[in-house]
């Protein structure tokens, strides 16, 4: 049970990060580029660990076209 907890926890925050990732894309300063490649690459191990496929490809391919 603990540990569907905190997968359930970590699938919000997962998804919840996405939203950070695509607001600092927009913005698109160099510090902000910066911060969502490293954002991007916590919801990328994230979720892996919970076994969410379609967002690994997902933010494989996103992570592959930010310059």
């Amino acid at each position: 049970y603990k540990f569907a907890v905190e997968i359930k926890f970590l699938w919000f925050a997962s998804i919840a990060k996405l939203a950070w990732i695509s607001a600092h894309l927009k913005r698109g300063e160099p510090k902000d580029l910066d911060i969502a490649k490293e954002m991007l690459a916590e919801a990328l191990a994230e979720f892996e660990e919970i076994g969410a496929d379609g967002f690994v490809e997902f933010l494989a391919e996103k992570r592959n076209s930010i310059k």
